[in-house]
C-alpha cells in the first residue's frame, strides 16, 4: 500500500465541506416549510432524527477541518466579531423571498409597488407580503404582543387582496403604513413618552397590560441586577429573576418576562457561533446561528486586521446613514458632515463651528441604542458645547432614557489595537 496522497485527501476534505454546506443550507430552507413542501405527518415526526444527522455532519466537518488546519481561528477578533454580528445582523435560516441588496424593506416595497398595476401584480404582492412576514418573524421574540398584532394586520391585508376586496393602490399604501409600524415602533403615538424610545420598555409595556408604571419597574429591576453575559450564566440569570420576583410576585410571570429580557439588545448582545476558514478572498457568510468568515491563506495578520476593521466600518456607516437623518429630523439640528474614526479614548467628538462630527469605529460593537445616544449627544453639542442644564434638557426632550444608555455605554471598555 502506497503512502497517503495529501493532495487527494485535501480534495476529498474540500468535497466533504461543500456537500455539508449544501446539506445545511438545503435543510435550513425546508425546515420551516415541511408541511407545504408535501411531507407527511409521519415524515415530519422524524424531524428530530434529521436534526441530529445534520448536526452530526456539521460537527464532523468542523472536527476534520480543525484537525487538518483547514479552518483558522482569528481569536483576537472573535468576541468583537460575534458582538457586531449579534448587534447589527440577524443571523437566521436563509430563505430567499426577494432581492434586497442594499435596499431597506420600504425601498423594496416601493420598487415592487410599480408592478402592482401590471400583469405581475399577484407575484409582486406576494413578494411584498413575504418580506413583511419575514421581518415580523425576525422581531416577534423581541416583543411578542406587538408583532403578533402586526402579523394579524398582514393576514387581513392578504385576505382582502385574495378576495379582491381592496384596490392595489390602497393596498400599497397599507403595506407602507404597516412597514413603518414594523420597522419604527418608537414612532407609534400610543406609547407614553417615558416608554417610546426604548425597545425593552415597549416590550414590557405591550406584553404586561400597557402598564407604564409596571414596565418602568421591570426595566429598572433588570438594569440594576443584570451582569455581563447573563444569558449563558445560570447564576447571573437567577439574579435577574430574583429582582423580577420582587416586582411581579409571580414565578410563572417572572419566567415569561425573563424570556423577553434575553431577546433585548439593550441588555447586551446574544451569541453567534463564528467559524473561520481559508479561501480565495475575504468574505463573511451567515447561515442559521453561524457566521463563516473566510480569509485568504496568504494574507498577513495586518491585512486580516484591516479587513475586520473595514467590515466594522461598512456596517457602522450603514447604521449612521439610517439613524442620523432620523435624529436630525426629530431635533431640527443638522451636521455639515460626519466621519468614522478609530479612537481609543472617546466615543465621539465634534466641531461646533464647522458642524462636523466624528464617531468612533468601536461603536459598531455596541448596541444600536448606544449609537443613537451618541448621535443625539453630538447633535445637542452643535448648539450647546457644555454639559449643562440646557444640554441635559435637550437630551431629556428627545431621549428620556439617555442617562441609562450613557451608563451602559460607559460601563463598556474602549479597545486598543495596534
Amino acid at each position: 500500500m502506497g503512502g497517503i496522497d495529501d493532495e487527494f485527501c485535501s480534495r476529498i476534505r474540500e468535497k466533504l465541506y461543500k456537500l455539508t454546506n449544501r446539506l445545511i443550507r438545503a435543510y435550513a430552507e425546508i425546515k420551516g416549510e415541511m408541511d407545504s413542501a408535501g411531507y407527511s405527518v409521519a415524515e415530519q415526526a422524524e424531524q428530530s432524527d434529521i436534526d441530529k444527522k445534520v448536526a452530526f455532519y456539521a460537527a464532523l466537518k468542523e472536527t476534520i477541518g480543525n484537525t487538518n488546519g483547514d479552518f483558522i481561528g482569528l481569536k483576537s477578533y472573535e468576541a468583537d466579531m460575534r458582538r457586531l454580528i449579534d448587534t447589527y445582523i440577524k443571523a437566521e435560516d436563509r430563505r430567499k423571498i426577494g432581492e434586497f441588496n442594499d435596499f431597506t424593506l420600504l425601498d423594496f416595497v416601493l420598487a415592487q409597488g410599480e408592478n402592482l398595476g401590471g400583469k405581475g401584480k399577484e407575484a409582486a404582492a406576494e413578494a411584498i407580503e413575504n418580506n413583511i412576514r419575514k421581518k415580523v418573524v425576525e422581531k416577534i421574540l423581541i416583543n411578542p404582543k406587538y408583532y403578533e398584532s402586526m402579523s394579524a394586520i398582514l393576514d387581513e391585508l392578504i385576505k382582502a387582496r385574495r378576495e379582491s376586496a381592496i384596490e392595489y393602490e390602497e393596498l400599497l399604501a397599507k403595506y407602507i403604513e404597516l412597514i413603518k409600524r414594523v420597522e419604527n415602533p418608537e414612532n407609534n403615538p400610543r406609547y407614553p413618552t417615558s416608554i417610546r424610545r426604548s425597545g425593552a420598555l415597549r416590550a414590557f409595556y405591550d406584553n404586561y397590560g400597557e402598564n407604564e408604571e409596571l414596565a418602568l419597574a421591570i426595566d429598572k429591576a433588570v438594569r440594576e441586577s443584570k451582569q455581563a453575559d447573563f444569558r449563558h450564566n445560570e447564576f447571573k440569570g437567577r439574579r435577574i429573576k430574583q429582582a423580577l420576583l420582587k416586582v411581579l410576585n409571580d414565578t410563572d410571570k417572572v419566567e415569561h418576562v425573563y424570556n423577553i429580557v434575553v431577546e433585548q439588545s439593550m441588555f447586551g448582545a446574544r451569541n453567534t457561533i463564528l467559524q473561520t476558514e481559508y479561501g480565495n478572498k475575504n468574505k463573511l457568510v451567515l447561515s442559521g446561528d453561524r457566521a463563516l468568515l473566510t480569509i485568504r491563506k496568504e494574507s498577513a495578520a495586518k491585512q486580516r486586521e484591516n479587513f475586520v476593521r473595514e467590515w466594522y466600518r461598512s456596517l457602522l456607516k450603514a447604521e449612521i446613514v439610517r439613524l442620523l437623518p432620523k435624529w436630525e429630523k426629530a431635533t431640527g439640528l443638522k451636521t455639515s458632515s460626519w466621519q468614522t474614526k478609530y479612537m481609543t479614548t472617546r466615543w465621539r467628538t465634534c466641531n461646533s463651528k464647522t458642524r462636523k462630527i466624528w464617531l468612533n469605529l468601536q461603536l459598531a460593537k455596541k448596541t444600536p441604542e448606544c449609537l443613537e445616544y451618541i448621535i443625539l449627544h453630538e447633535l445637542a453639542h452643535l448648539v450647546e458645547k457644555k454639559h449643562n442644564k440646557r444640554f441635559s434638557s435637550l437630551m431629556d426632550k428627545y431621549m428620556p432614557m439617555w442617562r441609562d444608555i450613557k451608563t451602559t455605554l460607559n460601563g463598556q471598555s474602549l479597545d486598543y489595537m495596534e
